[in-house]
């Protein structure tokens, strides 16, 4: 019943452009099409059978800077929830120098499965912006997750100095390159 509905409505478009599909192929079309949507719908249950826990293995949350820190006492107490959360052990590694380079080279090269994470801090981004020959991509190697935290960066002078905002530093700054230090 329905295949003579079907051929009704393409006997009426073949018509109108001029194409002709006789019974046994379309019928054969409409074959291979229930066929194929049978197959999918009856892979689509063992679809979730493919995909792994999360996390499958303790997760290291790399420190780039050196224990008994603030940097580090935050990674603490983050990698304990985290930890709580997830059901899993959270492994807080210290991995300092080089201005939070060596944990952060250490995380970009590190198999990007989501087991290994950084805590990040501001030096990242200038330690990004002054590295001659970086040794990763700061933007392709490491995706951020969450803010954790946020503080505000300050910028002090002595009392003598000839500048009061920073506005008065960046002109002082491109006056005199390379001698403001």
């Amino acid at each position: 019943m329905r295949i003579n509905s079907v051929l009704r409505f393409v006997r009426c478009f073949n018509l109108r452009l001029g194409w002709r599909i006789s019974r046994p192929v379309l019928q054969g079309r409409l074959r291979r099409s229930a066929l194929v949507c049978a197959a999918l719908l009856m892979a689509a249950p063992a679809l979730p059978a493919f995909a792994q826990k999360f996390p499958s293995r303790p997760i290291t949350l790399v420190c780039p800077f050196a224990p008994g820190g603030s940097a580090d006492i935050m990674a603490r107490l983050i990698g304990q929830k985290l930890g709580d959360a997830l059901g899993v052990p959270v492994v807080v590694e210290n991995k300092p120098g080089a201005g939070s380079a060596v944990g952060s080279s250490f995380v970009a090269k590190a198999k990007p499965d989501g087991h290994t994470l950084i805590l990040l801090t501001g030096a990242y981004t200038a330690q990004a912006a002054l590295a001659k020959t970086p040794l990763f991509d700061p933007l392709r190697d490491i995706s951020m997750v969450s803010m954790v935290t946020s503080y505000p960066f300050i910028l002090s002078v002595t009392p003598d100095a000839p500048y009061r905002t920073l506005n008065d530093l960046i002109v002082r700054a491109k006056a005199n390159p390379g001698k403001l230090n």
